[in-house]
């Protein structure tokens, strides 16, 4: 066999990478080991309730512009629900339901508006707030002074009261670094930031899959691949790449079978690289050798089906609660023709929640939605699943940059992807992806100085 470009793994960044590649007309092959595309991000059917559910819930926003030219490639961006202006609708266990919402003002007024009346906060905190946007945008794009500290000693430093943290810039933090904010990155956070919230309005809104994750960002990517005379394969196991002459030949299958290509994408997972390459690869630092100590964020879906409808939202972010979001699929997915509930409750950075028997944590799902909607109290559970991601993201800590290798290596038509990799975001769906087209447009260039 023999393709222009083999991409290993078919995860979110190895789909990118093929899809850019494929568009540049290439062949190509992606070789997964695992029954699923998908990596982290795919969906299944679940007999029990009929329901197609994801292995987590993923928020996007308008700044994941990779993201975006992805789905509209593979023509599934019309799957996504987006809003017309950023809006959040927070539950405080004493002031209730509180939205912030972006107004219609120019960048930055449409963000500095909806913090101004974010009644979550008193007016001093809201101004507080402010602040942390300030420092964002008079620093640029990055400072130093950001690299060791984490995202709780900088809004510290920047003289943010616990309120503005725990009922704001914790809640965003978690969500997009999948951290503690106590451990996570301050220049990630401050990137993030910046990309959401500085770029105009469309920047800031967020995305709401209307689909399963496989039928948003898979399907149409195989479709897409194979239109374009590519191949995609599951059950392939790569176990080595085949190198001779500083140069990637092809990678051998568990099979014993070879694939020939003139180029290598690796879009494996970090802790799977060291298995596929030479033990001589000299792009894997002295670290790597404590490799499997990483932290790493994990996160816990609760997926509940009730008995009737209790939640008149799309979606709910609680405060002071351990569940950080509550998505209401049925509603999302059907909007309004479900029988019931389908609700799927979100905890990033999960912790030693991961442990927790199914029970447990069904039960602690129920009870905080009950909080909020008094109709769930006496609703009855007709089915639950459980979805755990022990790795679902690398750490965000300052420390973790070093593991981030860059995608160029030092064999010259072999590179890498991954949301793991140097790209200068936290480890997220739109790291994968540019990761992906990152890859792909070095192959590009192999090629064309070849």
């Amino acid at each position: 066999m023999h393709a222009d470009v083999i991409v290993i793994g078919g995860g979110l960044s190895g789909l990118a990478a093929a899809v850019d590649l494929s568009a540049r007309g290439y062949e190509v092959e992606v070789l997964e080991q695992r029954g699923k595309f998908g990596g982290r991000a795919y969906s299944y059917f679940d007999r029990k309730s009929g329901a197609i559910v994801d292995n987590g819930q993923h928020l996007l926003m308008g700044c994941f512009q990779n993201t975006k030219r992805f789905l509209k490639m593979i023509g599934s961006f019309d799957k996504l629900s987006v809003q017309n202006n950023l809006e959040v609708t927070f539950y405080h266990p004493e002031k209730g339901f509180v939205s912030f919402r972006c107004s219609r003002l120019p960048r930055p007024f449409h963000v500095i508006a909806g913090l101004l009346n974010l009644r979550t906060l008193s007016l001093r905190d809201r101004f507080r707030l402010l602040s942390v946007l300030r420092e964002v945008a008079f620093r640029g794009e990055h400072s130093k002074s950001w690299d060791s500290k984490t995202v709780d000693e900088w809004l510290t430093e920047l003289n943010q009261s616990e309120d503005c943290k725990k009922y704001f810039w914790n809640v965003v933090a978690t969500a997009t670094l999948n951290d503690n904010p106590k451990r996570a990155s301050a220049a990630l956070f401050a990137r993030v930031l910046r990309e959401a919230f500085l770029n105009g309005r469309e920047s800031s809104v967020l995305m709401i899959p209307k689909v399963g994750l496989s039928d948003l960002y898979v399907e149409e990517a195989h479709r897409y691949i194979e239109a374009h005379g590519g191949k995609v394969s599951n059950y392939a196991r790569v176990t080595r790449v085949i190198f001779s002459r500083g140069k990637a030949f092809g990678v051998e299958l568990n099979t014993g079978r070879h694939v020939a290509g003139k180029a290598v994408i690796s879009s494996v997972p970090l802790f799977d690289l060291r298995t596929i390459l030479p033990k001589n690869f000299d792009s894997l630092s002295r670290e790597w050798k404590s490799l499997d100590s990483i932290p790493t964020s994990a996160i816990v879906t609760i997926n509940l089906w009730l008995d009737r409808e209790v939640m008149d939202r799309d979606f709910v972010s609680l405060l002071d609660s351990p569940i950080q979001w509550v998505f209401n699929k049925g509603r999302i997915f059907s909007k309004g023709q479900w029988e019931g509930s389908y609700l799927s409750c979100v905890i990033s950075g999960a912790g030693e929640m991961l442990s927790w028997e199914k029970e447990r944590l069904v039960k602690l799902a129920l009870d905080e939605v009950g909080k909020v909607y008094t109709e769930a109290r006496t609703a009855k559970l007709l089915h639950s699943v459980v979805v755990k991601e022990k790795r679902a993201t690398l750490s965000s800590s300052p420390a973790m940059q070093r593991y981030r290798l860059p995608a160029r290596t030092s064999w010259e038509n072999f590179f890498l992807a991954g949301d793991w990799t140097d790209t200068g975001l936290p480890a997220t769906i739109e790291s994968a992806v540019k990761s992906g087209f990152t890859a792909a447009r070095l192959a590009h260039e192999y090629f064309v100085r070849t």
